[in-house]
């Protein structure tokens, strides 16, 4: 249960640092950047941790780090909700980002201009934080090119990457923004349309996954630490402390393939 409310206290000041304004802009962009990587780090930290602890109950390595590999994980499934949820807003706000540059484009035949306007009509996150990245590198003096390929680089979903791509091209070709947002804009009309007729949410179908074996998870502990003769069982002999490392071993195998089966978002 702390270790629980651990993990959710370090994700809310995360999310809080990651959407305060008065904090350094460059500071939040690297954290972002870095993100993954930090939460690789912190699983590394705490199966280490968590290890080191489980030996010195059981006086048993083996089973010991066995038994962390679990809870080490879940920073991570964590996470990767938070990236797939991220993807599905990106996803759903492209079209929206497509009319609003359709509609500046009509007025200027400038992409600076009309990604300045789109900032100010505040688009939802991650899009609108996307374009607002954008419009502070072009303000620090970085290349239109160069603001957009730092934004492909970041970006989540191949669709974004693509309406970006067309920008770039469009802006160093010198050709009419208008008629490419235009183009893009219907096209993503008809994918809008094609994914509300499939109903597609495979993000609910990971979310029901991810809770399942948080469930067994959960489960597995109360046996383990359950005061009456399983706990005893479990903890106090060698067949069972064995069992508990065999069931760990393969129970952080079976979330290894399960989130390789669910990785695409």
């Amino acid at each position: 249960m702390i270790y629980l409310l651990i993990n959710v206290l370090f994700f809310t000041v995360l999310a809080f640092v990651m959407n305060r304004k008065n904090i350094n802009y460059d500071f939040k962009l690297i954290l972002k950047k870095h993100l993954g990587k930090i939460i690789a780090v912190s699983c590394i930290v705490i199966f280490i941790v968590l290890g080191t602890i489980i030996n010195k109950i059981l006086n048993n390595p083996v089973v010991g780090y066995c038994i962390a590999l679990m809870p080490a994980f879940l920073p991570y499934l964590v996470y990767d909700l938070v990236k797939s949820a991220t993807f599905k807003k990106e996803q759903q706000g492209i079209t929206s980002l497509l009319m609003v540059l359709t509609k500046w484009s009509s007025v200027r035949n400038d992409v600076v201009y009309c990604l300045q306007k789109t900032d100010e009509t505040k688009l939802s996150e991650p899009i609108g934080g996307y374009i607002k990245e954008m419009c502070i590198r072009l303000e620090k003096g970085m290349s239109v090119s160069e603001a957009l390929s730092a934004c492909q680089e970041n970006a989540l979903s191949e669709e974004l990457r693509y309406v970006l791509i067309n920008i770039r091209y469009a802006y160093e070709k010198g050709g009419s923004l208008y008629r490419i947002f235009k183009s893009l804009e219907n096209q993503f009309f008809k994918i809008d349309e094609e994914n509300f007729k499939r109903k597609i949410n495979t993000l609910s179908d990971k979310y029901a996954v991810y809770l399942s074996i948080v469930m067994v998870m959960a489960t597995f502990y109360m046996v383990v630490l359950n005061k009456g003769q399983s706990g005893q069982y479990y903890l106090k002999t060698e067949t069972g402390m064995l069992l508990l490392g065999v069931f760990a071993l393969l129970f952080f195998a079976g979330m290894l393939i399960i989130t390789k089966v669910v990785k695409r978002y």
